[in-house]
C-alpha cells in the first residue's frame, strides 16, 4: 500500500494508460497517518470521461467522486473528509475506477488540515474503560476515552452509548484510535450545550457489547433459508459438496480438490467439514503420504451422478486439454451449495464467519446463475486473500456466451480493517431488478446500479468454500498454517413479506412495461414471431402469424394496430379483402429470409397454406425475468374457434422448459377463463390447469376490459382477475428459469372444442397495457 504524507505535495502519477503509467488499472490506495479530526484532499484527475468515473474511499466509505474533465485533460478535485469516515492513527484512501479498462490518473495529491488545537482537557493517556463501565461529562468537556474490548473483539462489536437522564442521544461506532496489539479502542467525546440542554449539564457515556448479529434493517422482509450449522452432521438436504462439474475439474489453477463428502465421495476417510455445535469449519489440509486426494472412480460409475440433477465431469486428457492429474492436487478442501435445495431471485444473503489468515488462502462466500445461457452472473458477496489480512473484496462480473463469453465487471470493490481474521464478521448483500449492495457488520460497503452495470436477473444458488492457491491469490508459502480453517457461524437468505392479495405500489417495482401511446410497435421491446419463425404450425392452429416487425415488414398489411392508447390484434380469414394470402408454400431455400432468420424453422412436409392470418408479440430478444407479477389488460373477442391469450414461455429449453398461461379463452365461452401451469419433471410432460367464471352477474369476459395476471414466487404461482386472487399453485416443482412474456390471437387449435365460426372474423383482441413488475429491493 502506498504512503501519504499529509502536507506534503505527492507529484508522482498513478492510474491506468496515463503518461505512460499502467500500474493501476482498477484502483489505487493510499495509507496516511492523522492525528486531528479535519482534513481536506486536492487531486488533479486526468481524462474523467463522467462524473461518476472515479469514486473515492476513506476507510471504506464513499466520500466523493473525482470531477470530470475534457478528454486527455486535468480538473482539479477537492474534497473534505467526513468526520465520521476519518480515524485518529492509520486512515486507507482509495480511488477507484467505475468502468475497469478506461483510462484515467491521478497526481498533485495534497493532503491538509488545520493547524491543531490543544485541548487540555484532552489526557495524554485515555482513561480505559472496561466493557460495561461509564464515564460521565460535564458541559463543555472534550475528552478522550479507552476501552479494553473483550476477548480482544474488533471495533466493530463494540458500540459507546451517550445518555442524558436515562435517554440516549447517541448510538456511535466509529473509533478513532486501534491499537490491535492490545486490543484498546479510543475515541473521542465533546459534550455540547446543545446536547446537555434537555434538563442536565452532564453526559454518561457507557461502553457495552454491540449485537453479535448486527443486520442491516431487514423490515419487511423473512427468512426464507436459514442454516445454523448446530447440528453434528451436514444437512443432505440443504447442501451439495461439489460444484456443478464435479471434484475432478479444476478451475481458476487452484490447487485443492473439494472433497465431495455428501456426493461420490460419501465414505472416504478424510472429510474437509468440522461441525462443532455451534459452527462449520471448512478445514483445508496438505495432501501428503498418508493423506491422499480420494481416487477417481471409472468412468463408467455410477457415483457421476450422485443427484438426478448432477453434470460432473470426468475431465479425461484430450488433444485439446491436460485433464485430471492427481499429482497437481495439492490440498483437500472443502465447498457447500445450495444448487439442489435452494435457488432465488432478489433478496438478501448473508454468512457470519471466521476468515483464515495465510498466503494462498481464499475463502469466499458467492453467488452463481443455474443455468448458463445469457449474462452469466456472479456475485462475490466476499472473497478474502489469506495474506491479506486488511482488506475483503466484493466483485459483481457477467458474461456473454454470444460474444466468445467476453467478460464484464465491476472493480474488486474493497472493505478495508486492521485485521479481518482476529474474529467473526457478517458478510451480507442485497440484490434488487437494479441495484446490487453490498453489507458488512451491518453497515454498507458498496452499491452498484443498472446504470452502470446489467444487474442479474437469473434464479442464483449460493456457494461457500476455501479455496487454496489459484490465478488470484498464488500459492501458499511456508508461513501458511494447515490445516486452515474458515469457520462459518450462519448463511441466511431473506425474501420480502408480500402481501395477499399483492400491493404493487408497496412491494414492487415496474421492470418492462408497453403501455401503447405511440403510432407503432415498439420494435425494441416486441418480435412479431416465434423462436421458430411463421412457417412451423403449432397447436393445430389455423392462422399464419404475420412477422410484420420483421420477415413480414415489407407487406402493405399488419395485424397490429395503434389508437387511443391501446393496441389491436386482429385475426381474419385469408381471403379477406383488408388482408392479405398467407404463403401458400416455403420461401426457397436460397431465400434471404432464412439468412436474415437462422432460427427460422422450415419444414416443407408440416406447412399449408393457413387459412386465417393473425398476429403475435413476444418480449423474448428484449426482455425475460425470473420471479415476478405478469399482468396484462385487454378486452378479448367472442367467436367460436378464438383463441386469445397472455402467457410465459421459458427462454431457454433447458431443465423444467415450464410454461405459465396467465389468461387462455375460448371464444365460444367468454365467460370462462382457463389458467394454466405446464413444466417437464421426472415423470415427464406434467400439467395443472384451472378455470374461473365470469360471476353470478350477466356478461362475460368480451363485454369490457379486465385485467389478468399472474404472481410467479420460488414456491407458489398466483392467478388474479382484476386484481384479486382466484387460483394458487404451490410445489417444489415450480420453475426458476428466464421466461418471457407473450400476447396472441390464435384461430383455431386443439384448445377449441368447436369449429372456426367465420362470421366471428375479423375479429379483434385489444390490449391496453402489459406490465411486469419484480420486488423492490432494500430501501
Amino acid at each position: 500500500m502506498l504512503e501519504l504524507a499529509v502536507g506534503v505535495l505527492n507529484v508522482s502519477k498513478y492510474g491506468y494508460k496515463f503518461q505512460g503509467i499502467g500500474n493501476y488499472k482498477d484502483d489505487v490506495q493510499f495509507i496516511f497517518e492523522n492525528t486531528l479530526s479535519e482534513m481536506s484532499l486536492s487531486v488533479r484527475g486526468y481524462d474523467i470521461d463522467v462524473q461518476t468515473e472515479i469514486s473515492v474511499w476513506l476507510n471504506g466509505q464513499l466520500i466523493g467522486h473525482l470531477e470530470k474533465s475534457e478528454n486527455r485533460k486535468f480538473a482539479v478535485t477537492t474534497i473534505d473528509f467526513p468526520s465520521k469516515a476519518l480515524g485518529i492513527g492509520s486512515n486507507i484512501l482509495s480511488f477507484e475506477q467505475r468502468r475497469s479498462g478506461w483510462s484515467w490518473g491521478i497526481t498533485d495529491l495534497l493532503l491538509t488540515q488545520p493547524d491543531p488545537i490543544v485541548t487540555p482537557e484532552i489526557p495524554n493517556k485515555a482513561p480505559i474503560l472496561a466493557v460495561g463501565e461509564d464515564i460521565t461529562i460535564t458541559t463543555g468537556d472534550t475528552v478522550r476515552i479507552a476501552v479494553q474490548a473483550q476477548d480482544d473483539g474488533p471495533a466493530s462489536e463494540l458500540v459507546y452509548l451517550w445518555t442524558l437522564d436515562g435517554s440516549t442521544v447517541s448510538n456511535a461506532m466509529a473509533f478513532d484510535y486501534v491499537d490491535a496489539a492490545t486490543g484498546v479502542y479510543e475515541f473521542t467525546v465533546t459534550v455540547s450545550d446543545a446536547e446537555a440542554a434537555v434538563s442536565s449539564d452532564t453526559i454518561q457515556v457507557t461502553v457495552n457489547d454491540a449485537p453479535m448479529n448486527s443486520l442491516p434493517s431487514l423490515d419487511g422482509f423473512e427468512l426464507v433459508f436459514n442454516e445454523d450449522f448446530n447440528g453434528t452432521e451436514l444437512d443432505r438436504s440443504k447442501w451439495d459438496s461439489a460444484l456443478l462439474w464435479g471434484p475432478y475439474l479444476s478451475i481458476n489453477n487452484e490447487q485443492q480438490m473439494y472433497v465431495d463428502s455428501l456426493g461420490m465421495h460419501d465414505g472416504f476417510s478424510h472429510s474437509p467439514f468440522e461441525l462443532t455445535g455451534e459452527t462449520l469449519k471448512i478445514k483445508a489440509t496438505a495432501v501428503s503420504e498418508t493423506l491422499s486426494p480420494p481416487p477417481r472412480p471409472a468412468e463408467d460409475s455410477p457415483l457421476w451422478n450422485p443427484r438426478s440433477y448432477s453434470e460432473y465431469s470426468y475431465n479425461a486428457t484430450t488433444e485439446t486439454q491436460p485433464g485430471y492429474d492427481e499429482s497437481k492436487v495439492d490440498y483437500l478442501s472443502g465447498i457447500l451449495t445450495t444448487y439442489g435445495s435452494f435457488k432465488t431471485t432478489h433478496g438478501y444473503f448473508e454468512t457470519r464467519a471466521k476468515l483464515p489468515a495465510g498466503k494462498g488462502l481464499w475463502p469466499a462466500f458467492w453467488l452463481l446463475p443455474t443455468h448458463y445461457v445469457e449474462d452469466i452472473p456472479e456475485i462475490d458477496v466476499m472473497e478474502f486473500l489469506g495474506d491479506k489480512v486488511d482488506r475483503i473484496y466484493h466483485t459483481y462480473h457477467y458474461f456473454d456466451p454470444s460474444d466468445n463469453w467476453r467478460k464484464t465487471s465491476t472493480p474488486s470493490f474493497q472493505s478495508t480493517a486492521v485485521d479481518w481474521t482476529t474474529s467473526f464478521h457478517t458478510f451480507g448483500m442485497a440484490w434488487s431488478p437494479t441495484e446490487i449492495i453490498w453489507y458488512v457488520d451491518g453497515k454498507e460497503a458498496r452499491r452498484v446500479s443498472s446504470a452502470d452495470y446489467l444487474i442479474a436477473k437469473q434464479s442464483m444458488y449460493l456457494i461457500i468454500n476455501l479455496a487454496v492457491g489459484g490465478s488470484w491469490p498464488g500459492a501458499p508459502d511456508a508461513d501458511t498454517e494447515f490445516p486452515a480453517e474458515f469457520e462459518i457461524d450462519y448463511i441466511r437468505a431473506y425474501k420480502r413479506k408480500l402481501s395477499t392479495p399483492v400491493n404493487l405500489n408497496r412491494d414492487f417495482q415496474m421492470v418492462f412495461n408497453d403501455e401503447f401511446e405511440g403510432s407503432q410497435i415498439d420494435a425494441d421491446k416486441w418480435t412479431s414471431h416465434f423462436l421458430w419463425g411463421p412457417y412451423l404450425p403449432m397447436n393445430q392452429e389455423k392462422q399464419y402469424y404475420v412477422d410484420a416487425l420483421a420477415s413480414d415488414a415489407a407487406l402493405p398489411y399488419s395485424p397490429f394496430s395503434l389508437e387511443d392508447g391501446k393496441l389491436t390484434i386482429t385475426a381474419r380469414a385469408a381471403d379477406d379483402p383488408d388482408g392479405i394470402q398467407p404463403p401458400t408454400e416455403l420461401p426457397e431455400i436460397n431465400d434471404p429470409v432464412w439468412l436474415a432468420n437462422p432460427g427460422f424453422q422450415r419444414l416443407p412436409d408440416r406447412y399449408t397454406a393457413p387459412e386465417y392470418t393473425s398476429g403475435i408479440l413476444t418480449s423474448y430478444e428484449s426482455f425475460k425475468f425470473a420471479y415476478g407479477y405478469a399482468e396484462i389488460r385487454a378486452k378479448v373477442p367472442k367467436g367460436d374457434g378464438l383463441w386469445p391469450a397472455f402467457w410465459m414461455l421459458n427462454g431457454y429449453y433447458v431443465s423444467q422448459q415450464p410454461e405459465i398461461d396467465i389468461m387462455e379463452m375460448r371464444g365460444e365461452d367468454t365467460s370462462l377463463n382457463l389458467h394454466s401451469y405446464h413444466r417437464y419433471g421426472p415423470t415427464g410432460h406434467q400439467s395443472d390447469s384451472y378455470e374461473t367464471r365470469f360471476g353470478e352477474t350477466s356478461g362475460d369476459y368480451s363485454d369490457d376490459f379486465h385485467t389478468y395476471a399472474a404472481h410467479w414466487q420460488p414456491d407458489s404461482i398466483t392467478w388474479y382477475i382484476d386484481g384479486q386472487p382466484v387460483h394458487t399453485y404451490r410445489g417444489e416443482d415450480v420453475g426458476y428459469q428466464l421466461m418471457y412474456v407473450l400476447l396472441n390471437l390464435a384461430v383455431g387449435g386443439a384448445f377449441n372444442t368447436v369449429d372456426i365460426d367465420p362470421a366471428a372474423l375479423p375479429a379483434s383482441y385489444v390490449i391496453d397495457y402489459v406490465r411486469v413488475y419484480q420486488e423492490l429491493g432494500k430501501e
